[in-house]
């Protein structure tokens, strides 16, 4: 499975696009982004200088056609790639998950991250994507955001195959 950013389909537009046309589809995303350190804002920037450069076009699809790149839409993995995932076979044909959560909030300039409810000092003030990054290298596919639009808090839902089944929930006894 590659990890490769499919430029076109950031940017909505086919592989032939003319240069318009992908000046007019980054003028409409961009209008849709809240501003410069919104999450979508960097992957736009990047495919945008990409696919309007033509040395730079050239060598990416080039690169490309090399290199076919993982749906960025398709957050759902595919049956296919599940198949071929070295996760052993469990009792029940039904796949278990786990879970993480990210959650990135800002107060006067400062970012910062939080993993399923713990602070990560380490990572203050880091760049989303590179933390996104390193997440999918870790196997982590990203399933769900939800943003708080008064304190613009934001939080991502990664899911990944495991072999290990979900501690069942027990109930306290009564006292």
């Amino acid at each position: 499975m590659s990890n490769v950013k499919n430029y076109y389909e950031i940017l909505g537009v086919s592989e032939s696009a003319s240069d318009d046309e992908i000046k007019q589809a980054f003028k409409a995303l961009a209008s849709q982004v809240s501003g410069p350190d919104d999450p979508r804002a960097e992957p736009l920037r990047e495919a945008y200088a990409v696919l309007r450069d033509p040395q730079k076009r050239e060598k990416y699809d080039a690169y490309l056609s090399n290199n076919r790149p993982v749906s960025t839409g398709n957050l759902r993995p595919l049956t296919s790639q599940l198949k071929n995932t070295s996760m052993p076979a469990s009792n029940d044909d039904a796949q278990k998950w786990e879970y993480l959560t990210l959650l990135s909030t800002r107060n006067y300039g400062t970012v910062k991250y939080y993993v399923n409810g713990e602070h990560q000092s380490h990572m203050k003030n880091m760049k989303l994507i590179v933390i996104m990054n390193d997440l999918g290298g870790q196997g982590w596919e990203m399933v769900g955001i939800t943003t708080d639009l008064k304190s613009g808090a934001a939080t991502y839902i990664f899911k990944r195959p495991t072999d290990v089944a979900p501690e069942p929930i027990r109930k306290r006894p009564n006292a």
